[in-house]
């Protein structure tokens, strides 16, 4: 929102209180308000709804540029909305596509680092799903490329950066603007000032920390993750943007922004067992759950939606899609945390949307949905509507123990699960032309940032990530916020969900030691309230959430197939990875020698030291 910077004194005082936030009460019991919080669809329900979600979208793509007809903002929204769909799926269909028509044509509209940024978390994800170094070595290429433009400790001591021009301010609401990413890579003066893009960013750094375990990552998403709870976090909600020349804000109230944080900020606390991140990781999740501007009363998710229920057309303004990534961030700390009451809480709040997708916001006899959750119907092909859907089902197919092969269970369960891969998630590729996009849109902006970087710092060739047996590394494990897993753990069956139970390999201790991370808190800012909003209505009784905390040592029952080491009990079909190595390399080959390979202007990027090492 717009206002003037907070003074000095009451800056400090919301410092003060953020290193006091585990003695804060917060009850993450599911409301009795909340409309069907459970569920009894099975995994191939949802599969056959979420294919036929695919089905409807995959006619949206222009088949000259292998893009969604509607985007015009340089990929920026399809690579948001799929890039979290490839991590959920092993087995989907890469395709041929003209490359090059895809490339110019994102290539054309490319304004913002975000793009970029978020190109990379989807090659990431290819990397998570298929252990491919070619996407994991892009992800890092395109990373290398946008963290230039993070401010660093030294930049905000003087007020400069090197990309840009004129000056900025050193501090706002009394704490460093170091951290902060610029949105836009341009040197002109009306846009040097805009920073909405540092939650992303500390997603893409926390996941490339937990796969190469780089300490440039780690400082990267650490610095980011301070940044935004000291500038742009205002007790309720991730603000989207501060503008650094005058320390005021603008007016959007997206989801996304808040999404991308916890996301990221997951897989921080989960990877360094940093308890004070997992505190302030709690804090959030708990604010933004129940901001009355996202989610009403009865739990179903409200940005973006009609104030009418009667049906009507949809005009599929990407916008419509923000709320996907905030379903993502929440699903991923439902995959890593070990404390029972959030991990209920936050299946009780995925399930609420998914029951209102169904039910409030479905044409009639078709597989088709509203941007709008609450309702009405769509009378059109929403397909941004359709999108933002897949993220629900991703997440509730996610929810759903997955059958065993040693554990008797319905016959049309395990029917249906026989012909195709368990995990198959909702997402068979999303499309066959979208799933291509994501490639294609990091490629491409790889590509429009390495030409950018002639004016920047240089790329540094860095050493084969492939193993000495010619295979890449293994995909790291996801550990519920511990080091080490026991042998035996028992759960309840998540209530409204299918009695069978996933029998996984006991997950090994992560090898990698975190004691060279810095243990320091947050950078300072506004406490989260416990009455922001709706909550006095929603929330009713205290719960220390240093117990809850406490309980980040405990291991979750619940783990996923789909973070597996590729080709360890893994449910890939393994002859899908040779098909898709040959596309990437084939991808890469098309690239201009010069883009691929060695330095441009012989000029270091720049190091993120952690305060430890100065």
């Amino acid at each position: 929102m717009q206002g003037l910077p907070i003074s000095s004194w009451r800056s400090a005082a919301a410092i003060l209180l953020l290193f006091c936030l585990p003695s804060f009460s917060q009850d993450f019991s599911v409301p009795s308000t909340w409309r069907k919080p459970t569920s009894d669809y099975t995994r191939s329900d949802l599969n056959n709804i979420a294919q036929g979600i695919i089905d409807s979208v995959s006619v949206t793509i222009n088949s000259t540029t292998g893009i969604h007809q509607r985007e015009s903002d340089g990929g920026d929204s399809d690579a948001r909305r799929i890039c979290g769909r490839l991590e959920e799926s092993r087995d989907s269909y890469w395709q041929s596509a003209d490359r090059g028509k895809v490339e110019s044509s994102l290539l054309a509209n490319s304004r913002v680092n975000s793009d970029s940024l978020q190109w990379s978390l989807a090659v990431q994800a290819a990397y998570r799903a298929y252990g491919s170094s070619d996407s994991l070595n892009l992800a890092m290429s395109i990373w290398d490329a946008i963290s230039v433009y993070q401010i660093t400790p030294e930049n905000a001591a003087s007020g400069t950066h090197p990309q840009k021009n004129g000056t900025f301010s050193q501090t706002c609401n009394g704490a460093s603007t170091a951290g902060g990413v610029f949105r836009f890579p341009d040197n002109q003066t009306n846009v040097l000032d805009q920073t909405s893009v540092n939650s992303v960013s500390v997603c893409l750094s926390a996941r490339l920390y937990e796969v190469t375990h780089d300490s440039k990552y780690a400082a990267a998403a650490e610095q980011a993750a301070q940044f935004i709870m000291s500038q742009l976090y205002n007790g309720s909600i991730i603000q989207d943007t501060i503008y650094l020349s005058n320390c005021t804000y603008n007016t959007v109230v997206a989801s996304y922004n808040t999404g991308f944080f916890i996301e990221g900020l997951s897989v921080y606390a989960n990877v360094t067992q940093n308890s004070t991140w997992t505190t302030t990781l709690n804090n959030v999740l708990f604010t933004a759950t129940q901001f009355p501007s996202w989610t009403r009363y009865d739990g179903i998710m409200i940005e973006d939606a009609k104030s009418s229920t009667t049906p009507t057309t949809f005009s599929n303004d990407f916008t419509c899609g923000f709320k996907a990534g905030f379903i993502r961030g929440l699903f991923e700390v439902w995959t890593r945390t070990a404390d029972s009451k959030i991990k209920n809480f936050l299946q009780s709040y995925l399930t609420v949307q998914l029951n209102a997708l169904l039910d409030l916001a479905r044409l009639p006899g078709t597989n088709q949905f509203s941007s709008s959750w609450p309702g009405p119907y769509p009378l059109n092909l929403d397909t941004c509507g359709q999108y933002a859907a897949l993220d629900v089902f991703n997440a509730a197919i996610g929810l759903i123990p997955v059958p065993s092969n040693t554990t008797s269970s319905p016959a049309s369960e395990t029917s249906a699960s026989s012909g195709k891969s368990t995990n198959v998630g909702l997402i068979v590729g999303v499309t066959i032309a979208a799933v291509v996009v994501v490639l294609i849109a990091a490629i491409g902006g790889f590509v429009f940032w390495r030409r950018r970087g002639r004016q920047a710092s240089e790329m540094l060739p860095r050493p084969s990530l492939m193993s000495e047996t010619g295979n890449p590394p293994p995909t790291h494990i996801i550990e519920p916020f511990v080091a080490q897993i026991p042998t035996s753990t028992s759960s309840a069956t998540p209530q409204g969900y299918l009695s069978e139970k996933i029998r996984l390999p006991p997950t090994q201790p992560n090898s990698h030691s975190h004691s060279d991370l810095s243990t320091q808190s947050p950078g300072g800012g506004p406490a989260p309230r416990s009455d922001a909003g709706s909550s006095a209505r929603l929330y009713q009784g205290p719960a220390s959430l240093t117990t809850s905390t406490s309980n980040y040592n405990q291991p979750s029952s619940h783990s996923r197939d789909l973070d597996q080491v590729p080709g360890e009990n893994a449910v890939a079909d393994p002859s899908q990875i040779p098909q898709l190595i040959r596309t990437l390399n084939q991808a890469l080959a098309r690239l201009p020698p010069e883009l691929v390979a060695g330095p441009v202007d012989g000029e270091n990027p720049p190091e993120y030291v952690h305060e430890q090492e100065r």
